[in-house]
């Protein structure tokens, strides 16, 4: 590549992908061949535009020093070399947080909404959903009219970035006719993003039988990254549709010749979709609260400074406002604190795994110290094979080819050991580790597993990725610490894990679906990943039902491609306007976190003006403690479980403007201008203003009560000493 890299400006998976580019190249000089250059949409921190674009880098768009940008890999060390680059970073791309809930959670049950004040139903408050899978079409997603209320939406993925794309890339949809004519994202092997969406936000479908919690908010939807490697029929990668884009736009003639095997896999693209989000909120003079239910395992060896950098640069504005998914990692054991001297020797599983899954997963060691590491498998014969990696020897691979009946042969071992010096003086190595299949290897008791074995002469931490390298087998353990996903780790977002209150659901066959898998009703759910992050930060912030929750599935999803187990979710199925429409149940913090971005809608729409800090303040104040045994906050609940209704008392000032208020809220609907109590005939109803002036107070014998002299506006309603709640009064 010419001239050598300034690595210290450099992330992570930047350094990894320059030491393997040159380790290609110099195998194909031997060989006589070429290695292909490769795509990227890194953030780049600089002083001026003008010193990236002079170094042939393409700029979408920045947020103060911090730049979108594209480039191909032959052109970062130059880059990195400027004086006017700080920091060049390109990171992992997310995993939605419920792609592991199929085999975490298969109970599923009835949402039926949570008890929300009908003064509050997020109208006028902007709602986001940066997800994948969308379906535009579905009722949810319109008025009552049949108008969308989808102000717009990207889809980063189609490849028509030149014709219909913002700044180049994908397809950009913001009338109801380019809403109609796409019908949803080109990524529909899924539902993820419809799923999340009709929680956060869905309309009343079947009569009032399900809908969103701020379902008259105004709703935005954007491709995040998760989709990069799904594959169209074509054969392509959906990474590879953006990085077609990217070539084919007229930023730079040597981008043209670029190609990636891969596609672009990158983080880039939805940062530029939240960025957008928020301009465009501001545009409209509208609060909004953007949902982020995807994640990717916490390492000290990935530095995200500026993608932190970034969300919190969009969250300091009052009224902007980031909800993240804590994770679904809770079951996993993937972290250790090791002392110096003492050796940890576990088994190392891979789990959700399939039998013909043979891919490498990172491990990684973290010391100031030496380690060696050695792994071990045995197959049923009692065969052994044995690969040792140390930290005197960076940049190495050892492993074999195992050879089986077939005389396939298996990769088994490490690659690419390399380290990133932390600020505190450690080393954070990281190596990916590989076994065989299941399908052709044989292992000894059934289990593909590795023994593990680390010895360091100083305090060390071992850590897996994700659930699928992990010391412990699925359901050993729960709500296990360092578990929580970035960017639910950042400070500045608010971070939702996931409580169980529904354990079983009927189907639209009549057939209860419960299997709890381990999970206690009122308590945290297993999977729910827990605090602390590796900075030390409480998280999560929150806690909201997550388990067995009823929403939309995308009816772009073809008939055929709907797995059976994904059918046997469906609570209910009908046809509108010549397409089929699911409900569906599922589980995971994907769908507590769209939860709590509902109800901030709520409390946007009452306080606009709310940020981060605030709300917190407000969750100190206000939320349930689901176990009694502990102090909160805590690393399991954060601050307990989400009360919408205390808080919008709180946030109004409501408990102290009328301090004999009751905060257990009652059930009310709203006829005209007459007021029905729910479950309650003879009753004693006070009505008052918001600053807690009494306007009604009467004894109802049936249940009602009239408001035909209140004007237009919000009031508080107490019922005796049932509880209250808020309503709004409607103009005649």
């Amino acid at each position: 590549m010419g001239q050598q890299a300034d690595m210290s400006k450099l992330s992570s998976l930047l350094v990894t992908k320059l030491k393997q580019h040159e380790r290609k190249a110099a195998q194909a000089r031997r060989a006589r061949q070429q290695v292909a250059d490769e795509m990227l949409m890194p953030l780049v921190k600089a002083d001026s535009e003008e010193t990236l674009t002079r170094q042939g880098v393409h700029v979408f768009d920045h947020l103060g020093d911090i730049y979108f940008t594209a480039m191909p890999l032959s052109r970062v060390a130059q880059l990195s070399n400027d004086e006017g680059v700080e920091r060049i970073e390109l990171n992992e791309i997310s995993k939605p947080t419920m792609d592991q809930t199929d085999s975490i959670v298969n109970a599923r049950n009835a949402y039926d909404g949570l008890l929300l004040p009908q003064a509050y139903t997020g109208k006028g408050v902007l709602v986001g959903i940066c997800d994948a899978n969308f379906d535009f079409t579905h009722p949810m997603f319109r008025n009552a009219d049949g108008t969308p209320r989808i102000k717009w939406a990207w889809d980063i993925f189609t490849g028509r970035g030149a014709t219909e794309g913002y700044l180049g890339i994908g397809s950009y949809y913001d009338t109801p006719e380019k809403l109609a004519a796409a019908r949803g994202t080109i990524d529909s092997l899924s539902f993820h993003g419809t799923h999340v969406a009709g929680i956060a936000a869905g309309s009343p479908v079947l009569d009032g039988k399900y809908r969103g919690i701020a379902y008259e908010s105004d709703i935005v939807m954007f491709s995040s990254d998760t989709s990069s490697s799904e594959v169209t029929e074509d054969g392509v990668t959906l990474g590879q549709l953006v990085d077609n884009d990217i070539k084919a736009a007229p930023y730079d003639p040597e981008l043209n010749s670029l190609y990636s095997q891969e596609g672009l896999a990158s983080t880039t693209a939805s940062l530029l979709g939240m960025k957008h989000f928020f301009d465009y909120a501001d545009q409209q003079h509208k609060p909004a609260v953007l949902n982020c239910s995807f994640g990717l395992t916490q390492t000290f060896y990935y530095d995200e400074s500026l993608t932190k950098e970034i969300y919190k640069r969009l969250t300091e504005k009052p009224g902007h406002i980031i909800v993240c998914s804590a994770g679904n990692n809770g079951i996993s054991d993937y972290y250790h604190e090791m002392k110096g001297g003492q050796t940890f020797q576990e088994k190392m599983y891979y789990n959700g795994m399939s039998e013909e899954d043979e891919n490498r997963y990172k491990l990684g060691i973290t010391t100031t110290g030496k380690f060696t590491a050695t792994m071990t498998i045995t197959e049923s014969n009692g065969k052994e094979y044995t690969a040792t990696i140390d930290s005197e020897h960076s940049g190495d691979n050892e492993y074999f080819t195992i050879t089986d009946d077939q005389n396939i042969y298996h990769d088994f071992g490490f690659f690419d050991l390399n380290k990133v010096t932390l600020k505190d003086g450690r080393n954070a190595w990281f190596v990916d580790v590989t076994i065989p299949n299941q399908k052709n290897i044989e292992y000894a008791n059934g289990e593909r597993c590795a023994r593990l074995r680390i010895e360091c002469d100083k305090d060390y931490i071992v850590n897996g990725f994700e659930t699928v390298l992990s010391f412990t087998n699925y359901y050993n353990v729960a709500n296990s610490p360092y578990t929580i996903s970035s960017p639910g780790s950042y400070e500045c977002v608010v971070t939702v894990g996931a409580t169980n209150y529904r354990p079983t659901f009927v189907n639209n066959q009549g057939k209860t679906i419960s299997d709890e898998k381990n999970n206690v009703e009122g308590i945290a759910a297993n999977f729910s990943s827990c605090g602390p992050t590796l900075s030390g930060l409480t998280k999560p912030d929150i806690c909201a039902p997550g388990f067995n929750i009823i929403s939309a599935h995308s009816s772009c999803v073809q008939a055929e491609k709907i797995a059976p187990d994904d059918a046997e979710k469906f609570t209910d199925v009908w046809n509108e306007n010549g397409r089929t429409y699911q409900m569906m149940g599922e589980s995971g913090t994907s769908m507590s976190a769209p939860v709590v971005t509902g109800i901030m809608a709520l409390w946007l729409q009452a306080d606009p003006t709310l940020t981060a800090a605030r709300i917190k303040e407000v969750f100190a104040q206000t939320a349930k403690h689901p176990d009694a045994r502990l102090s909160y906050p805590n690393n399991t609940y954060g601050y307990g479980d989400i009360d919408t209704y205390a808080g919008l008392l709180k946030i109004l000032n409501i408990d102290t403007s009328i301090p004999n208020l009751p905060r257990q809220q009652v059930g009310v609907s709203l006829k005209g201008r007459t007021l029905h109590i729910d479950g309650h005939d003879d009753v004693q109803v006070t009505i008052y203003s918001l600053t807690g002036q009494q306007l009604i107070d009467v004894h109802t014998k049936n249940g009602t009560v009239e408001l035909s002299a209140l004007p237009a506006g919000v009031y508080a309603v107490k019922v005796g000493s049932l509880g209250s709640t808020l309503i709004r009064v409607g103009k005649d």
